[in-house]
């Protein structure tokens, strides 16, 4: 059995009509939800974020001694602490 489908112009045109709606609601739904991220809860979720930007990592001076050139030490190593959030 062969079955022959038959669209009319008018049947696809309300197909059309009925995708180009629900992608303009599904579109009208994502853009009201980034407003609403943005602008009602942008404070909130900024600051939840900001400790997850910035974090205090410990720097080794894996260097050794600093020499002059007679052997007389002028520096040694010691460990620092870098934190970008002190930098204004």
């Amino acid at each position: 059995m062969k079955f022959k489908i038959k669209y009319t112009i008018l049947s696809l045109q309300k197909r059309l009509l009925v995708l180009f709606v629900l992608v303009a609601f599904l579109f009208c739904v994502l853009l009201i939800r980034v407003f609403y991220l943005q602008g009602y809860k942008g404070e909130y979720l900024i600051s939840k974020a900001a400790p997850q930007w910035v974090r205090t990592l410990p720097l080794t001076a894996k260097r050794g001694n600093i020499l002059d050139t007679t052997g007389s030490i002028l520096g040694l190593p010691l460990s620092s602490q870098y934190n970008p959030s002190t930098i204004s």
